[in-house]
């Protein structure tokens, strides 16, 4: 049986297009005000925000989004054509939910294994864990 260990990693190529404006600086000042679709890093799963946007002459990113935030070019991890970001934003957007189901699913199933096992400690416990009055 094959475990989630074993599981190759997924690398995303790097889209490349004509004027993406991240590979070198020529295409960079060659394309301002692209609307183009960035990500960057972020520190929750799936550890990345996007947003449309577009790549100011500076080379940074100004997000439609996020309340019109900007990043710097070397904050953003990929810049790609509008109708691929969105496929992609959809493609995580779904995982992200997905993973909360199963993660609430586990929890569900821990709690029923300790009740079975512990069923005083259910009826000695409000919702949040404390004890009742």
């Amino acid at each position: 049986m094959r475990s989630v260990l074993d599981a190759q990693p997924v690398v995303m190529p790097r889209p490349t297009f004509e004027t993406d404006p991240m590979t070198t600086e020529t295409t960079r000042s060659a394309a301002p005000d692209r609307k183009v679709f960035a990500f960057w890093r972020y520190d929750l799963y799936p550890y990345v925000l996007g947003s449309e946007g577009k790549i100011l002459s500076d080379g940074n990113f100004k997000a439609d989004g996020y309340g019109g935030s900007t990043f710097r070019r070397d904050a953003i991890i990929s810049v790609m054509p509008i109708e691929q970001g969105r496929q992609v934003q959809e493609k995580l957007q779904q995982e992200r939910d997905q993973l909360q189901v199963d993660q609430a699913k586990r929890i569900q199933t821990g709690l029923d294994s300790i009740n079975v096992y512990f069923p005083d400690l259910r009826s000695s416990r409000t919702r949040d864990g404390r004890k009742p009055r």
